[in-house]
């Protein structure tokens, strides 16, 4: 144990300002790419989707279609993401099936 009490830790160069400015320049611009691109794909995706609109009432059973969205025109004004959709309002929400209950995902 002596020897490794002995051992001391590599000194490593101090990166200079120019070097920190660049790779944080490098990595806004990876990270602004990322995002310009990922939403450009979910505005696709969201163009090319037909979302079926329903009133809370006539909304379909969400044990047999887990996974999929729909619009409401009728719920709660009050209802937050992640809530059960509760219609009687005429707030517009996109709700998703949990395979359980629908619930906000978008207002």
């Amino acid at each position: 144990m002596t020897a490794i009490r002995n051992i001391s830790p590599p000194s490593l160069p101090i990166p200079t300002a120019d070097y920190t400015v660049i790779h944080q320049n490098i990595l806004a611009a990876t990270l602004q790419q990322f995002g310009t691109r990922t939403s450009n794909a979910v505005n696709q995706l969201l163009t090319n989707t037909q979302t079926p609109v329903y009133n809370v009432a006539t909304l379909p059973k969400a044990a047999s279609n887990l996974g999929k969205l729909a619009y409401v025109p009728d719920g709660l004004a009050s209802l937050i993401w992640g809530d059960i959709v509760v219609g009687g309002g005429v707030a517009k929400y996109l709700v998703w099936s949990n395979g359980v209950d629908w619930t906000v995902v978008g207002k």
